[in-house]
Order: C-alpha cells, then sequence, then structure tokens
C-alpha cells in the first residue's frame, strides 16, 4: 500500500468510527435507560443522552501519541 492510499484510509477509518459513536451512542445511552430499574422517566428520559459523546468519539489514549512518535 502506498504511502498516500495509507493516510486517506487511516482518515476514512478514523471518520467512519467518529461516526458511528455518534450515531449509536445516544441509541446504546436510551436502551439503557430503559432496561433500568427506575424507570426510563426517572433514570434520565431523553435528558443528556448525548453527555459523554466525546469522550467515545475522539480517541484520548494512546492512539493520538502515535503520529508524535513516528
Amino acid at each position: 500500500m502506498e504511502r498516500k492510499d495509507y493516510g486517506a484510509s487511516l482518515l476514512a477509518g478514523g471518520t467512519a468510527g467518529m461516526c458511528v459513536d455518534l450515531i449509536l451512542f445516544p441509541l446504546d445511552t436510551v436502551k439503557t435507560r430503559l432496561q433500568s430499574p427506575q424507570g426510563f422517566s426517572k433514570a434520565g428520559g431523553f435528558r443528556g443522552i448525548y453527555s459523554g459523546v466525546p469522550s467515545t468519539a475522539v480517541p484520548w489514549d494512546r492512539s493520538l501519541m502515535l503520529p508524535l512518535s513516528l
């Protein structure tokens, strides 16, 4: 794989992963609240279903340090 193709694949994969997190995170939050013993409305309802998205959509871990080590 050429270097140019590798960069495009890396960008496309990162974008796809972020899109999946932005779409599925709220659905998972609603599912968890529906399964709560407190009930959906007492567990928070639809309020704050996007809270916590930045921590999953942006990989704040060692993968950010990869470009710095090259």
